[in-house]
């Protein structure tokens, strides 16, 4: 069954994707492993997961991670007493890869985040006990971890897991589109797990040329890709407003795309000017998500 596309206008409107279909398969996209599914009119992605990448994730002995100032293991957490802003890593990651991490938290003063190489608040901070998730692309260095944001954070983690996540499961893409487009999705993010539109695609099956533009619960940010390395053209804060839409105006200028990028009707960041003959050319947009907490309620190409 393909998806509603407003009784199929195609004219002033371009193509508007409402996911109205029966629960099940998500119909009239591409995508690898069938990852992509509808349920209750809202789209939405389960990416392949890999192994798990963690040693010893539920710190049963004093091994394998790498401790900052203030970092002990013991009684199977690691816990971070307050006097210094650390880190407590492995170096199991590569660069322009995502990965999903997990984790149980005893937070008693504070806040954490999770760390990926350099970056260490990609998400929303961790403050309050409980379980937390966060997906994410790896920028520089080879580490994942958690990071004690400040001298008083103080807490445990325990039951850590890192694994990295199908790049290609994460997009749903039609082919045949326009060079230049507008493409825009209204979109409802679970927690800390980015999600938002694709374009300009070379592959589904093997994406290595692309746009991206996504939101994570607190900013939203622009990507590159040229032959799997990623350049970040955007990353502004934006307030997350659930089912708002992230929309991306491409325009083709010459031998350029000329990117805006939108969330929730207003413009974040400045224009960027794409050149790369690895993407300009390309045909293929579509919707892109890290984990199935995120949901679509449409898409639209104008």
């Amino acid at each position: 069954m393909i998806p509603v596309i407003s009784a199929n206008k195609r004219a002033k409107r371009g193509r508007i994707y409402n996911f109205t279909q029966a629960d099940g398969a998500l119909a009239g996209f591409e995508y690898t492993n069938s990852a992509w599914t509808v349920a209750s009119n809202k789209a939405l992605s389960t990416p392949t997961l890999g192994a798990e990448l963690f040693l010893n994730g539920t710190f049963a002995a004093d091994t394998n991670w790498t401790k900052g100032t203030g970092w002990t293991i013991g009684s199977g957490v690691a816990t971070h007493a307050a006097g210094t802003a650390a880190t407590i890593s492995q170096n199991i990651a590569t660069a322009n890869k995502w990965y999903r991490l997990e984790w149980d938290a005893t937070i008693t003063a504070s806040t954490f985040c999770a760390l990926y190489g350099n970056a260490v608040n990609l998400g929303k901070t961790i403050s309050t006990t409980g379980t937390g998730l966060v997906s994410a692309r790896h920028t520089l260095l080879t580490g994942l971890g958690y990071r004690a944001l400040t001298t008083t954070s103080a807490g445990s983690i325990d039951n850590a897991s890192a694994k990295e996540i199908t790049i290609s499961d994460m997009m749903a893409t039609i082919s045949g589109l326009k060079n230049s487009a507008n493409i825009s999705a209204s979109v409802t993010i679970g927690q800390d797990t980015p999600a938002g539109v694709v374009g300009w695609l070379d592959s589904y099956t093997s994406p290595a040329n692309y746009i991206v533009c996504f939101h994570n619960g607190e900013n939203l940010t622009l990507l590159k890709v040229v032959a799997g390395a990623i350049t970040q053209l955007i990353n502004t804060a934006a307030t997350y407003v659930a089912g708002a839409a992230i929309t991306l105006k491409g325009t083709r200028s010459g031998s350029n795309l000329l990117l805006n990028a939108f969330y929730n009707g207003a413009q974040v960041g400045t224009q960027q000017t794409v050149s790369d003959a690895g993407i300009v050319s390309n045909t293929r947009h579509g919707i892109f998500s890290s984990t199935s907490l995120n949901t679509f309620s449409n898409f639209t190409v104008r």
